[in-house]
């Protein structure tokens, strides 16, 4: 009975003194735009906010293969807009990466050399997956588009960000990084924004609490998901909670693995979790589902979500360089569900656990 007291009670206290997670650190006003995609115009937005600096862009991309976005940039520096770009390393290895390196280091400038600053990301992640962008020390995009020749038939959701403490912790998290890039290390900076979503360091906790936090409903659509963590608190939310769980994914994974979200989708239909996987071919009306959202309880009085770059895998949440944000801010977090919604709908349950999956383009 003592012993029995005792573990409760330190139950109990492990519960209390348990950080809570927080949303709304961020004014509502400072949220000002959702981009998402498809969009058969390409990165049109993300090139309007390139065009709209003044005095420097802070850019950490994963994939960065589109030569319209490369043309923006490139354009802002040659304007004498400070430009700095850190591209994951294995992307920079790859032949559209090697073009892009050339490009940006044989930059003329009033027919003088002037090599745009990139560099390629600290071997110490296993990726550099972050998608952000910070625009003149006070706008920041956070989300999940890599900047690549795959927008018009695949699900995008970012945030844009007008908060200037918000681009005081991404520039530092950037300046950390290209640091990391020089001395092949994998630091990370204390941030004043508990509402940022950082991996290696703090994503698997947070992403886990958010799930744990649902009430009464949670929709999740990743490109991958395997983190056993994730898998089992969506299934405790379920089973224990009697919450509403619907979750999406991509048939066909575009990775080393095609069928790399069949095992967690049959685990949780099997314990009665709604799943839906959108098929191939990716188009405008069945978008490949690349984009990694959460959204929880949106038709109570405490909406919250997260977007980001994470995906629920163990790689992504504990060995790569990700970022996202929880965030409460109703509109954009009705905007996501509208679009989760229409996707669900067009997806399909799982039937084929090794369907013929098309090959992998950009």
């Amino acid at each position: 009975m003592v012993l029995t007291l005792l573990v409760f009670s330190a139950t109990l206290a492990h519960a209390s003194t348990k950080k809570q997670l927080q949303f709304n650190t961020i004014a509502d006003s400072a949220f000002t735009q959702l981009i998402t995609l498809p969009d058969p115009n390409g990165h049109t937005q993300i090139i309007k906010l390139i065009n709209s600096a003044t005095s420097s862009i802070f850019l950490e991309i994963y994939h960065l293969s589109n030569l319209d976005v490369q043309s923006a940039l490139i354009d802002a520096f040659n304007n004498n807009i400070s430009v700095q770009v850190i591209v994951d390393r294995n992307f920079s290895e790859s032949a559209d990466g090697i073009a892009l390196m050339q490009r940006f280091h044989g930059n003329m400038r009033n027919n003088v050399a002037a090599p745009v600053p990139i560099i390629a990301s600290s071997a110490q992640f296993s990726i550099s997956h972050t998608k952000s962008m910070v625009i003149d020390a006070e706008r920041v995009v956070i989300g999940t588009e890599n900047l690549s020749n795959s927008y018009a038939g695949t699900r995008e959701q970012s945030l844009v960000i007008d908060d200037p403490s918000v681009a005081s912790d991404l520039s530092a998290l950037f300046k950390q990084d290209w640091i990391n890039a020089q001395a092949n290390t994998a630091l990370t900076p204390t941030l004043a924004h508990d509402q940022l979503v950082v991996s290696p360091t703090n994503s698997d906790s947070k992403i886990v609490d958010l799930i744990q936090s649902a009430k009464t409903s949670i929709d999740l659509e990743v490109e991958n998901l395997g983190a056993p963590e994730v898998i089992q608190a969506l299934s405790d939310a379920h089973t224990q909670k009697n919450v509403a769980v619907r979750v999406l994914v991509p048939y066909c994974d575009k990775n080393a693995n095609p069928y790399y979200n069949v095992p967690a989708i049959q685990q949780l239909k099997g314990i009665g979790v709604v799943t839906r996987l959108m098929p191939p071919p990716e188009s405008a009306d069945t978008p490949y589902i690349h984009a990694k959202v959460i959204l929880v309880d949106l038709n109570t009085k405490s909406p919250k979500g997260f977007v980001g770059s994470e995906n629920f895998s163990t790689n992504s949440l504990t060995k790569a360089r990700e970022l996202g944000i929880l965030f409460s801010y109703l509109p954009f977090l009705q905007d996501m569900e509208s679009d989760f919604a229409t996707d669900f709908a067009k997806a399909i349950d799982i039937q084929n656990p090794n369907p013929i999956c098309p090959p992998v383009t950009d």
